[in-house]
């Protein structure tokens, strides 16, 4: 890749901004990279009241754009309806954001398509958009949901379809690098890093300084991977201490009855400027994963942030926890998970806070960005 290359880089979920999540600081150290122009995030398709044009542009930097194309190209109501309708058969969204990019600099030797199935709209992407390169980047593997609702026979057509597809495959488990990597060869084991803003400085225990309640903290989707059962079992175990979960609830919370416990605050989902700080409060961060099909595709991007927030962690011995077992409390049981929370209070102190934080600063996403551009460099 001797000449800078313009990113697309389209996310299965329209929820920049709000969560902090790891394509949108892998798509903000790609617009920083020496090896790359331009990068525009492209989100999936929504219908929008009273929309003006084409699409939401949001410039997030000077090389980094966001845009949530709209279904249809303008409003189809108001005067000259007939006008709008042909418009919108003539130049859907996806013929526009094209013109767009093509304005901005994008062609087809210059463009890398980075896509993160599965989604439907993935294909059009791929046929409207000019691009020399197709990045398949795979996080959590939606093919092992259980959901009656969900998609899984797609999901799994999808993956594999873009995999063998691909000029790059990145995946961010060992249990995907396992699967994808034998339908292609460049493939890539990256897993989740850490950005600047969760590096803390050491710290002990808040709630001796504050002389206060003993606070234990999840911050994270509660999903099928969550053990809210496991949460329970604590929550009853040792009820001198404030659970607090934060996060996005995926139908779990309010069906378990869990806030019914006098000790346990659901405080939904925590604005990604404010987690830094809500970790740092925290006393001790859970990582209370089921460890089945689903969890084991995942790198779970909270242990990165706990780690540079300086906390002590107890988790569940999930994967991608294998390797942090020298600064990681790792259960095998619920009982197991209790004793290590008292364990923790009683052997936790500075130094150990330090060597967390210190040993995930290697594991920041600019890192993490560098070895995914020099592999494309290598396939140019």
């Amino acid at each position: 890749m001797t000449a800078k290359k313009n990113i697309v880089l389209f996310w299965f979920m329209n929820d920049w901004g709000k969560y902090g999540r790891a394509y949108e600081e892998i798509a903000l150290a790609l617009s920083k990279h020496p090896n790359t122009g331009q990068v525009t995030c492209v989100l999936p398709p929504v219908k929008a009241h009273d929309q003006q044009f084409m699409a939401a542009i949001h410039r997030h930097t000077k090389n980094l754009m966001v845009i949530t194309p709209f279904w249809q190209s303008i409003n189809k109501s108001g005067i000259g309806y007939r006008l709008r309708t042909w418009f919108n058969k003539k130049y859907p969204p996806l013929t526009l954001i094209r013109l767009y990019l093509y304005f901005k600099g994008y062609s087809k030797d210059n463009t890398v398509l980075w896509i993160y199935p599965p989604h439907q709209f993935i294909p059009e992407l791929i046929n409207n958009i000019p691009h020399k390169t197709l990045v398949t980047q795979i996080v959590d593997n939606n093919s092992f949901r259980t959901d009656a609702s969900y998609k899984i026979a797609f999901s799994k057509l999808q993956y594999n379809e873009l995999s063998q597809s691909a000029n790059l495959v990145i995946t961010s488990s060992a249990v995907n690098y396992s699967i994808f990597s034998k339908l292609n060869n460049n493939c890539l084991f990256i897993e989740n890093g850490v950005s600047e803003r969760f590096i803390s400085t050491p710290s002990d225990f808040p709630f001796k300084k504050n002389n206060t309640q003993p606070r234990l903290g999840y911050l994270g989707f509660i999903s099928q991977r969550t053990d809210i059962e496991l949460i329970r079992h604590v929550a009853l175990m040792r009820p001198n201490c404030l659970l607090l979960i934060a996060g996005p609830d995926e139908g779990i919370v309010e069906p378990s009855g869990i806030t019914e416990l006098p000790n346990v605050k659901y405080i939904g989902p925590v604005p990604h400027i404010q987690a830094p700080s809500f970790l740092r409060n925290l006393d001790i961060c859970l990582i209370p994963h089921k460890d089945n099909e689903y969890s084991r595709s995942m790198s779970p991007l909270k242990l990165f942030q706990y780690l540079a927030s300086g906390r002590p962690i107890v988790s569940t011995k999930v994967a991608g926890t294998e390797r942090w077992g020298e600064l990681v409390m790792l259960s095998e049981s619920y009982d197991t998970f209790v004793r290590n929370i008292d364990m923790t209070f009683e052997t936790d102190n500075l130094e150990k806070s330090a060597m967390r934080i210190e040993a995930v600063k290697v594991e920041n996403w600019n890192n993490r960005v560098e070895h995914m551009v020099n592999k494309l460099m290598e396939l140019d």
